[in-house]
C-alpha cells in the first residue's frame, strides 16, 4: 500500500497565476513604489554617511560651533530628502490610481 500525499484545496498553479494577475494589472504601481524605495534608500545611505562623517570629525577635534550648524543642515536635509520622496509617491500613486494612466506617460 503506497501513501500520497494530500492534494490542497487550492491548487498552487490556481495560486501563482492570481499573483502574476495581481502583478499584471498592478505593474505600473508595484515599479513607481520599488523605484522610489530604492532611491530613498540610496539617498538615506548618503546622510547616514555624512552623519558618520560628522561624528568622526567632532572625534578628530573639529570646532564644536561648525559641528553644530552642519548638523542643522544635516537635519533639514534628511527632512528635505524625506517630504520629497513622500510627495513623489503620492503624486505618482494618485496620477496611476485616479487617472489610471501609467506614471510618466505623456498623452
Amino acid at each position: 500500500m503506497t501513501a500520497t500525499a494530500p492534494t490542497p484545496s487550492v491548487p498552487s498553479s490556481t495560486r501563482r497565476l492570481f499573483i502574476v494577475e495581481i502583478w499584471n494589472e498592478n505593474r505600473e504601481i508595484f515599479k513607481a513604489i520599488l523605484t522610489d524605495v530604492l532611491l530613498f534608500l540610496l539617498a538615506l545611505s548618503a546622510l547616514f554617511a555624512g552623519h558618520l562623517l560628522l561624528h568622526l570629525m567632532e572625534e578628530a577635534g573639529y570646532a564644536h560651533e561648525r559641528i553644530v550648524l552642519i548638523e542643522g543642515i544635516h537635519y533639514w536635509a534628511y527632512l528635505a530628502v524625506d517630504v520629497l520622496f513622500a510627495l513623489d509617491l503620492v503624486g505618482k500613486l494618485s496620477v496611476f490610481l485616479f487617472l489610471r494612466r501609467k506614471p510618466g506617460a505623456n498623452q
